[in-house]
């Protein structure tokens, strides 16, 4: 290895893993609250989405996190995402899940995909939560960095919305799945489909090409 491969991939989670219903929305419909679960991914600002945040803990004070996430075994992941981890995988690419929903349900998704960090919103049996926010996953990414001692260019990110802007200018190298690329993010590599597979090979074809540049070099 050198110090110019690509060693961690950091994804969002619901939206760029995920589709169709977030983790956020099949734990609100496990405990009946799925409608209100909707209204509040509506919420636009910050401060607002506090106060919602301790409403949805309050949903889960008498259920063991581990009995709430039986329900995420019916989420539906994106196209090519066990194809594409395990490809990462091969190569030696550490994975980090990153997202704001509830760490214990990343948790249970980081195990179920394999990653080997992760990182949300934390909630404590008591009911105490460590906010995690669009802005966070940037600066949380710099100190994963910082103690597997890598350069930011050696970390790939992928997103799906304009939260992840923060994150994806970060990585060395950025891939946006959502339809639009938001205005001023303009230097990631777009794959609408969200076909994680495919961004997967991608991202190995880079390693492999700054490799050989490094050959020619010497």
């Amino acid at each position: 290895m050198n110090k110019r491969d690509i060693r961690l991939v950091a994804f969002d989670v619901d939206g760029t893993l995920v589709h169709g219903e977030t983790l956020s929305e099949t734990l609100a419909r496990r405990v009946g609250y799925l409608a209100r679960m909707q209204e509040i991914e509506r919420i636009q600002e910050e401060i607002d989405f506090i106060p919602a945040r301790e409403e949805i803990a309050s949903w889960f004070r008498s259920i063991p996190f581990a009995e709430l996430c039986t329900c995420l075994q019916s989420i539906r992941l994106a196209p090519g995402v066990k194809e594409g981890l395990a490809l990462l995988k091969r190569h030696q690419i550490k994975i980090a899940l990153v997202s704001i929903t509830w760490e214990f349900a990343v948790e249970w998704l980081a195990q179920k995909l394999g990653a080997d960090y992760f990182v949300g919103t934390r909630l404590s049996i008591e009911g105490d939560i460590t906010h995690f926010w669009a802005q966070d996953k940037a600066s949380w990414l710099c100190e994963l960095a910082q103690q597997l001692d890598l350069h930011l260019e050696q970390i790939a990110a992928v997103g799906d919305s304009n939260g992840d802007r923060y994150m994806l200018r970060t990585a060395g190298y950025g891939f946006f799945v959502g339809k639009t690329v938001p205005t001023g993010l303009t230097e990631v590599y777009h794959y609408p489909d969200g076909n994680i597979h495919t961004i997967a090979q991608h991202i190995i074809d880079i390693a492999k090409k700054r490799t050989e540049d490094i050959t020619d070099d010497v």
